[in-house]
């Protein structure tokens, strides 16, 4: 299967928050380790540019909201921050 730049980009965040490491992450979800690395290495170049993209997840049911980083940090709040207070703390 090919893998588009975003689906890349998926299972990447998909593993960093799924605690396992990358040979468990790649044999649960049959992608070839060798490739998965490659993806990270990809990812990391494009990602060293001085603006890194940030995606909001999903609403979550309980009220609060997370910010997952391409390096893996994340920003948890109890309750949704206003999009100005967001500009404010990513710049």
């Amino acid at each position: 299967m090919k893998y588009t730049k975003e689906q890349m980009k998926q299972t990447i965040s998909e593993w960093k928050v799924s605690g396992l490491s990358k040979k468990a992450f790649c044999r649960e979800r049959k992608i070839v380790y060798q490739t998965f690395h490659n993806w990270i290495n990809r990812i990391n170049k494009v990602s060293s540019s001085r603006f890194t993209e940030i995606t909001l997840p999903a609403r979550r049911t309980n009220g609060s909201c997370e910010i997952i980083f391409p390096s893996g940090a994340r920003m948890i709040f109890d309750g949704e921050p206003s999009a100005s207070w967001l500009r404010e703390v990513l710049r």
